[in-house]
Parts: C-alpha cells; structure tokens; sequence
C-alpha cells in the first residue's frame, strides 16, 4: 500500500476509482479500494472517480472481477469471492463465470476447494498447500483422511506427485486370501481394512489366518506401508508405541 501511495505522489492517478449512487442515494465505492486507501495514506484530500449507472449485480460483479486480479489473492479467497456472488444473486456457476470473464471450469474448480475441511483450507490460505495440493485432496472422500494428508504433505513436504502416490497407495486392493478356510469372512477383513487404512492414513494389507484341507494352518499378516521414516513415527505414534 505504501508502495501504491508512493506512485501517486510522484505519477498521479492514472486509473480513478468507480463508484456509483446507491438506492439510498449515497456514494458506494465499486472498484478502486486500494486506490481510494492510497490516495488517503498519500494525504489526498480529494480523488477523481468515474460515476457509473449500474444495478446491484453489474455493481457487485465489477467489485468481484477487481478484487480477483489483486497480486496477493490466495485460492480460497478466489472461490469465496466466486461463491459469494453466486449466493447473493442466486447465480448458476456458468453466469458468475460470464459475469467476472472467467470460464464455468475455473469457477467450478475454485468453488469445490471451498469442500475441504476448515484445517486444510487454512493451509491453503497460508500458502503451505498449492491448488494441485488441494484439488488432490478433494479425490479423497473421507475428511479425517483428507486432513492426514494436508498434514503429511507440510510436515514431509510432499510435491503434488508425491501426495498423489501417498493417495494411490492408500487405494491398493486387499491382497487375496490364500486358498483353504480362511479364519475371518473376507468381507469383515475388507472392513476391517477400510478402517485402519482411514485411522493411520497409509495402506493397509490384512490376509487372514488360513485352514488348509490337509489340516495346517497359515498365520494371519498385517502389513502397513510407510513413505518415510517421519511417517513411520507418525503410525507409531498413533498406535501407542514410544521410541526413546
């Protein structure tokens, strides 16, 4: 701001502010925020602006496109700025997409980050997790696993490739039992599975204790997989086992 102040002391106002009378006849600032802030830290007492003639959509849609070309604009403020438009007017996502110049793609896409639990939005907002980062995210359905995942990714500093293998090994099928009678039912061992895989956040392998038809038996293996040795820690943690 002080930077923008800077220039119009020593260039002028190259761009003023648009503003536009209100249904209850007062001025209301439409574009032109940072300027019209500028302009008050500079010690300007008085700015040219250009007086526009617009409803409340046109006023608000103007105030949205503005506000989606700032230099600091995290991803998230761009899909509350897309949203909020839509909900206050009661747009589709192809009409708020017409209406700041932006394709229904881009909106959609911004707008469903806005799915994500509050903890990994704020790591998006910070700038700890990219787009990529969050996108990936959204393929993941349970959010307590969504949440594993943001965090892995800033603690272990994953790339967007590294968390998409993280998410892919998670999804590896169930090895299949052996032949013979196993000693759980196959579905109860997929269950079983599909919560240990949600609770330590990384792939899980169970095959079951197996009775073969000449009477030995196969021990049951649980195997879980870990990317590294702070992910190792982290699995330890979780199932209670201190390493000194």
């Amino acid at each position: 701001m002080r930077e923008l102040a800077e220039s119009l002391r020593n260039n002028g106002l190259v761009q003023p502010p648009t503003v536009r009378r209100n249904a209850a006849g007062k001025w209301e600032l439409i574009a032109g925020e940072r300027r019209l802030r500028a302009a008050q830290l500079a010690g300007w007492e008085r700015i040219q602006v250009v007086v526009r003639n617009v409803d409340d959509l046109t006023a608000a849609a103007m105030t949205t496109t503005e506000n989606l070309q700032r230099e600091d604009l995290n991803p998230i403020e761009e899909a509350v700025s897309y949203k909020t438009l839509q909900d206050q007017f009661g747009l589709t996502q192809q009409e708020v997409a017409e209406r700041v110049g932006k394709g229904r793609a881009t909106v959609a896409n911004a707008v469903r980050l806005l799915e994500l639990p509050e903890e990994v939005k704020a790591l998006v907002q910070s700038g700890l997790l990219s787009t990529g980062h969050a996108k990936l995210l959204l393929s993941v359905d349970d959010e307590k696993q969504r949440i594993l995942f943001a965090r892995d990714c800033v603690n272990e500093q994953l790339t967007v490739r590294g968390l998409e293998k993280k998410i892919a090994r998670l999804r590896e099928p169930v090895k299949e039992v052996q032949k013979g009678e196993s000693d759980l039912p196959e579905a109860y061992v997929r269950t079983l599975c599909d919560k240990l895989r949600r609770h330590l956040g990384c792939a899980v392998r169970l095959t079951s204790g197996v009775t073969h038809a000449n009477g030995k038996h196969s021990k049951g293996v649980l195997e879980i997989d870990f990317f590294d040795n702070d992910e190792l820690d982290r699995v330890l943690r979780m199932i209670g086992v201190e390493i000194d």
